[in-house]
């Protein structure tokens, strides 16, 4: 898409709060009176800050629910690469989704996007992937995707990352995953792509390739870009803690193919040399991190990596309070799968979780129920651990729809679990009712 429209009308050009009269240091664009709208984003010289991105978005917002196509096609694209950079403000989510229902209904508007705006769109629309408008409006720029050979072949290696990730958010329709799968296959295909994707573009990729892990093109595309992991060492400097926690994650749904293999060992050797990565990782990534290495326990270097971490676990108890629930589950799965007396201390920092925080024990679901309890189970003996166990058993019988509907490998795994801490009347009631409650469930 081309063209001069400014995205900012005549009402915001004098609002000192909305727009900005600096020149970009980069682009040579100014906001103020200019007849384009720069591509703006935080941190650069002459962006819009926080304060400004808020007004400017609560003084369009009116302008557009009284007539969103009051806007031209260019102007809707520049104001939804301005949103992206504060999409947690309310008022700039609410314009975003205004704009994304102009983008849904107005066929004449995708028309006229290249690839840069296509995924510039889905980017930001990725941001608030669980509201309607948005999901949307993203399926119909996936089905212009996967329409259009000649603007599949357009997209450069960033733009066909940053589509497949956010592409990735709606994995659930059938459109999306048919432009992933489009997508994916020029990154298998496309020899001179595939070799020019830095760090963060592969990144990218192999996070959205994890979520159509059952796809064989995204196998074949993993395979491609674990090869490159493996070998290119540029890339794996490229890898920052969020990068290289989005490869080992993706790596592992393929975690008995030898090139991810590979893949993972290479990026296990970062973890262990780099204790910086590791003590800036945040919780979530180190969730990830931990769970993937896990899975490659006979490997000595993927364990070290993975104990490296469990020691990180352990001793930061800031981390292990920001988990969300999927990822203590995550944590206690991969800490069990290890085994060992180095790990026992990263289970029982999460037991202590498991005692502090009331509301995380009740985000678990039975399948996570019954992987706390395995890792628990190993330190039946610790008080912290037996308390842990004992807060889950009480869940277990005060929670009816816990296993509703009922899976009985984890209804009977749960039960005997229970029963290691034979001893205790709580423990017993709860695994003598599960099965029981669970036949009524069924019948």
């Amino acid at each position: 898409m081309s063209g001069g429209d400014s995205a900012f009308p005549s009402l915001l050009l004098n609002d000192d709060e909305a727009c900005l009269s600096r020149t970009d240091q980069r682009s040579g664009s100014t906001v103020a009176g200019s007849t384009k709208c720069p591509n703006v984003t935080a941190g650069q010289s002459g962006g819009l800050s926080q304060k400004a991105a808020v007004t400017f978005s609560k003084r369009l917002l009116e302008i557009a629910r009284q007539s969103s196509s009051t806007l031209s096609g260019r102007q809707v694209i520049d104001c939804m690469s301005v949103l992206r950079e504060w999409y947690r403000e309310d008022a700039c989510q609410k314009l975003g989704l205004v704009l994304a229902t102009r983008i849904s209904d107005d066929a004449s508007l995708r028309a006229s996007l290249n690839g840069a705006d296509i995924a510039s769109c889905l980017s930001t629309l990725s941001k608030w992937d669980k509201e309607r408008a948005c999901r949307a409006a993203a399926i119909r720029l996936a089905k212009t995707i996967e329409a259009d050979a000649s603007l599949l072949n357009s997209l450069t290696g960033h733009e066909l990352s940053t589509c497949l990730n956010a592409l990735s958010k709606w994995h659930d329709d059938d459109s999306c995953m048919r432009a992933g799968i489009a997508l994916t296959r020029r990154i298998v295909s496309d020899r001179p792509l595939l070799y020019g994707l830095n760090g963060s573009a592969v990144a990218s990729s192999m996070n959205a390739l994890g979520v159509w892990h059952q796809d064989q093109t995204c196998l074949d595309a993993i395979t491609h870009l674990a090869k490159r992991l493996a070998t290119d060492e540029v890339l794996i400097r490229q890898l920052n803690g969020t990068r290289l926690a989005n490869c080992l994650g993706a790596l592992s749904k393929w975690s008995t193919e030898q090139a991810c293999l590979a893949a993972g060992r290479r990026l296990a050797k970062r973890v262990c040399d780099d204790g910086e990565l590791r003590d800036h990782l945040n919780g979530r990534h180190l969730a990830v991190c931990l769970d993937a290495l896990a899975r490659w326990k006979s490997d000595d270097l993927c364990r070290s990596a993975a104990l490296k971490l469990s020691r990180r676990l352990a001793s930061d108890s800031s981390i292990c309070n920001r988990l969300t629930a999927k990822h203590v589950v995550n944590c206690f799965a991969a800490l069990h799968n290890l085994g060992g007396n180095t790990v026992y201390r990263a289970v029982i920092r999460l037991s202590h979780r498991l005692l502090a925080d009331d509301l995380l024990l009740t985000q678990f679901d039975g399948a996570g129920v019954v992987e706390c309890l395995r890792a628990l189970s190993r330190l039946q003996t610790e008080n912290v651990c037996h308390e842990a166990a004992m807060r889950l058993a009480k869940r277990i019988l005060t929670d009816n729809a816990l296993f509703s509907p009922p899976n009985h490998v984890h209804v009977q795994t749960c039960a005997e679990l229970l029963s290691i801490w034979n001893t205790d009347d709580i423990f017993m009631k709860a695994a003598t009712q599960l099965p029981q409650r669970s036949q009524m469930h069924a019948s």
